[in-house]
């Protein structure tokens, strides 16, 4: 199952885990809900989507408006961005990335974990999962700490 980022946001929501206030928009709003500086985000099933320019910083509104535009204009690796998510930019320490998928190739969970955040994925560490035992703790915290 493949996600986009806002039902990600979704699913964490209904189940206390708290996510930033957000807005999706398949059309230029006339009005946004939200102080700058914002984050306006291209909701695309790809990878890497800010050095595809799928992701923009915005400082003001109308510049906010304009990303919208930009974005639901342009295709991101052959896929067309129909929507975009509109959140307040964070002041993070330090962001991190973590999934849960199926491995065809071992025909396994798998985790991969990324110091990095949302960027550079490809470099992310992947841990199978076996699924008997499930993943060692210690696994994750050495990771944590390199």
């Amino acid at each position: 199952m493949k996600l986009y980022e806002y039902e990600g946001a979704l699913l964490f929501a209904q189940h206390g885990i708290p996510v930033p206030e957000h807005f999706v928009f398949d059309q230029v709003p006339n009005n946004l809900n939200l102080e700058p500086p914002l984050m306006v985000k291209a909701q695309v099933l790809v990878g890497d989507r800010q050095r595809a320019g799928g992701i923009i910083v915005a400082a003001t509104v109308a510049a906010a408006q304009q990303a919208i535009q930009c974005l639901l204009t342009k295709e991101i690796d052959n896929e067309p961005v129909k929507q975009v998510m509109v959140t307040k930019k964070l002041d993070v320490d330090k962001e991190y990335y973590i999934s849960l998928s199926y491995d065809t190739v071992s025909r396994g969970p798998v985790l991969a974990l990324s110091t990095e955040g949302g960027t550079g994925i490809d470099r992310a560490r992947v841990f199978p999962i076996d699924s008997i035992l499930g993943l060692p703790a210690f696994l994750i915290r050495q990771h944590l700490v390199e």
